[in-house]
């Protein structure tokens, strides 16, 4: 289980930088797609903290 939510942190940390450096390319949502981008960023970092916070429980 540690490596699935290892590979899913990583896979979700390297989509939020695509999708940031691909903000620029969208005209008119530039903010929006930025944003997602922030989304994905915010749970990769976050699910391994959520993951370690349930096996202990």
């Amino acid at each position: 289980m540690r490596v699935f939510i290892f590979v899913l942190s990583m896979v979700l940390f390297l989509a939020s930088w695509y999708v940031m450096a691909q903000a620029f390319n969208v005209p008119g949502y530039e903010g929006l797609v930025f944003t997602g981008g922030i989304v994905l960023f915010t749970l990769s970092i976050m699910i391994p903290f959520m993951a370690r916070g349930r096996r202990r429980s």
